[in-house]
């Protein structure tokens, strides 16, 4: 896979992928995907085990394609993965506040006042004091969809956002 970095305009594709593929073992999962990402909003949708999530770490760069090319136009992606609601701080003992802290350094447009305003209106307020580990799956993923409307990233990727 080959993946450039560099600024897109409002008009051009965030994202394109060309002959994106994906194997588990010997087990193919996506073949030949070809699609661009322009600004504005995508679903991806399908049944259990049909590689959403897969195609969602590959398009954020957490998982490497083993054919096709993949080219970034901008490096400023987020990823919310109900499996690491923030991000690659998975560590349960992680205090919820102290991870969304973390990424406000990680992602320099950080809305700090949306964030707080998303931990209010979501319920989270009680919680963002307690590890990572102690919140409910709910409340993961809530975290996580804070962290991305908060991460001011050019790129946000939601996985399963309305399970549980």
């Amino acid at each position: 896979m080959n993946a450039a970095a560099t600024r897109a305009t409002p008009a051009s594709p965030l994202l394109i992928a060309e002959g994106l593929g994906f194997q588990y073992d010997d087990l193919p999962l996506l073949q030949g995907l070809c699609f661009e990402l322009r600004p504005g909003l995508s679903l991806v949708r399908g049944g259990d085990g049909r590689g959403k999530s897969t195609l969602m770490r590959l398009l954020a760069g957490t998982l490497t394609a083993g054919v096709g090319t993949l080219m970034r136009h901008t490096d400023s992606v987020f990823l919310a993965d109900p499996a690491r609601p923030v991000g690659e701080l998975a560590d349960d003992q992680v205090v919820a506040a102290a991870a969304l802290e973390s990424l406000a350094l990680r992602f320099p447009p950080w809305q700090a006042g949306r964030a707080v305003a998303l931990v209010e209106l979501l319920g989270l307020a009680p919680h963002v004091h307690k590890p990572i580990g102690m919140l409910s799956t709910g409340s993961r993923r809530k975290l996580g969809i804070v962290a991305a409307a908060a991460s001011g990233a050019a790129l946000t990727l939601i996985d399963a956002p309305y399970a549980a």
